[in-house]
């Protein structure tokens, strides 16, 4: 799958900083922090990830964010949070002389951002439920890569899982080989400019983004979101998919049932 890197994937993070985390601008409670976890987020590229993005579009707005993995080896080197040149080489230079020190040949993140990011251990494949979530939910999941290994019923577990961690009209990110056409139950996809996301009961009306690169197609219909998704879909060697995957890394399918009496085309 390669080595993971500050800011991969540049559409989803602009996704991120320009869509799904404004858009709980004024609709959070007077001192409400925004609440994202970032599963499965290895040394913790993702979640400091979340972390700058969130200053970026919420700046001075608090928010809670929680990094979890089942290995402790990187759950440690995330919590040291020193990082290689390769690992921050999609990120500008303003961005890293505002949350890195040079260090060792490397780059140390500075603890204005170490803490706002709780490192945690937690097997999704042992307990899809959330670590000690908050009772109110997140607002955010961002899972990148973490479920790709699962067999498909504990994938399905996994994401009931992220949709109960989820407030209502929370959203989840995944990676690109994460789901393919088999829609978790109880979330709604969206189709945007830049990624697919997966969406706790809809957005109301007047938070929908209507256009501009913020714009999105909503559907909760697969079979409807399926050629949206096809050219989504990023290289399959980009994204790490498993075997199995078709070329642009979602999983085939039959065409839907035609209605009785239909003629064959």
């Amino acid at each position: 799958m390669g080595e993971p890197f500050f800011f991969q994937d540049r559409g989803r993070m602009a996704l991120l900083r320009d869509v799904l985390l404004p858009e709980w601008a004024g609709r959070l409670e007077p001192g409400e922090p925004l609440r994202l976890w970032s599963a499965g987020c290895g040394r913790g590229e993702d979640a400091y990830s979340l972390a700058i993005l969130a200053d970026q579009a919420l700046p001075g707005l608090p928010v809670r964010i929680l990094g979890t993995d089942a290995y402790p080896g990187a759950l440690r080197k995330a919590r040291e949070g020193w990082y290689s040149p390769w690992s921050l080489r999609e990120l500008d230079e303003a961005t890293r002389r505002r949350w890195f020190r040079p260090e060792s040949g490397g780059y140390r993140i500075l603890p204005d951002l170490r803490d706002r990011v709780e490192f945690r251990e937690h097997n999704l494949l042992r307990d899809p439920a959330p670590p000690l979530a908050d009772r109110d939910g997140f607002h955010l999941i961002l899972c990148r890569r973490g479920i790709i290994p699962f067999p498909r019923r504990k994938a399905r577990e996994v994401f009931q899982g992220f949709r109960r961690a989820l407030r209502p009209a929370g959203a989840l990110l995944v990676g690109p080989g994460e789901w393919g056409l088999e829609r978790p139950e109880g979330l709604e996809i969206e189709i945007h400019p830049l990624s697919v996301v997966l969406r706790k009961e809809p957005l109301p009306p007047e938070a929908r983004p209507s256009s501009g690169r913020g714009s999105a197609f909503f559907s909760a219909d697969p079979w409807i979101a399926a050629p949206l998704l096809e050219r989504l879909a990023p290289d399959p060697e980009e994204a790490g998919l498993r075997p199995g995957r078709n070329r642009k890394g979602l999983r085939s399918a039959p065409p839907p049932p035609r209605s009785a009496g239909a003629e064959a085309p």
